[in-house]
């Protein structure tokens, strides 16, 4: 089975200086980042189980964007009001 993401997270890529609006903070941004990455490497590994393309293969352009943005938006959403 080929590797799906091998280097999908790094530590020090965000800016941890960075001004944020509303609270949120690097750890949040990088905490969303990571969830939405390891969905992605879910259902493309379930996808390369039934041989199928990667979701980013499938999928238009414009719709993975609004899923990425989507997700990131209800990821950091929860880690602000987990209630």
């Amino acid at each position: 089975m080929p590797r799906l993401y091998a280097n999908s997270h790094r530590s020090g890529w965000l800016n941890p200086a960075a001004i944020l609006p509303y609270g949120l903070t690097t750890g949040h941004i990088a905490k969303a980042m990571k969830d939405f990455l390891d969905f992605l490497r879910f259902i493309n590994t379930r996808l390369n189980d039934e041989k199928l393309p990667r979701l980013e293969s499938i999928i238009m352009s414009a719709n993975f964007s609004s899923l990425v943005g989507e997700f990131m938006n209800a990821g950091i959403q929860i880690l602000q009001d987990p209630g």
